[in-house]
Formats: structure tokens, sequence, C-alpha cells
């Protein structure tokens, strides 16, 4: 009885209509953190976020910081630390993201560098 409490909580924490957006853009972020090279999305790292949120806003996402959030949700759900100096580069990688929104066309798909 207990499990089934238990998974009918969680299951309430997010809105069963913000599900598929959210499970989308951990999605993508995770096809990005491979094609950048990186092993695997997780740890989140300031260079992992900085080539990732690169990529992103290159591509002129306008949502980029979503894409972040879901990340950072992710890496504290696994049970990652979120220490001073990720919780500072998640800051400015927020900043530079809205800093760089694209008004000179529609967004785009993400085309990594490498």
């Amino acid at each position: 009885m207990r499990a089934w409490a238990k998974e009918k909580f969680q299951s309430l924490k997010f809105a069963e209509s913000s599900r598929a957006g959210k499970s989308s853009r951990l999605r993508l972020w995770c096809e990005l953190s491979h094609r950048c090279e990186q092993r695997s999305p997780f740890p989140l790292t300031e260079d992992k976020i900085d080539e990732i949120m690169g990529c992103l806003t290159e591509s002129h996402y306008r949502s980029a910081t979503q894409y972040l959030t879901e990340a950072k949700t992710c890496h504290i759900d696994a049970g990652h630390a979120m220490g001073l100096q990720l919780q500072y580069a998640i800051h400015k990688a927020r900043r530079a993201a809205l800093r760089g929104h694209h008004d000179d066309g529609p967004d785009r798909r993400v085309v990594p560098t490498h």
C-alpha cells in the first residue's frame, strides 16, 4: 500500500500536460551532450553547460533556459551535488542565454559546431 501511495504522490509532482515537454527537452539535452563529444550529459559541469547552451542559443532556441532547468532537475534527481560553483555556472549560462536572444529569424534546429 505504501509503495502505491508513494508512486501516486510522485506522479502528482508534475502536471500530466507538462511531462511530454519536459521529456523532450531532456532528450535533446542528452543528444547534444553526445554530439558535443561529452561522454555523459550528467553530472553537469560548467564546460558541458557552456557547450550545450552555446549550441541552443546559436540555433536560436528561445527556450534554451528551459532546457537548462530540465538538465539541472535531472542532475539533482540523480543525486549529484549542486555546489556553489555549479549554481553560479548555471546562473551565468541563464543570463547569457537571455542576453543572446536573437530576433533575426525563426527558431532553427541545433547544429553542433564540431
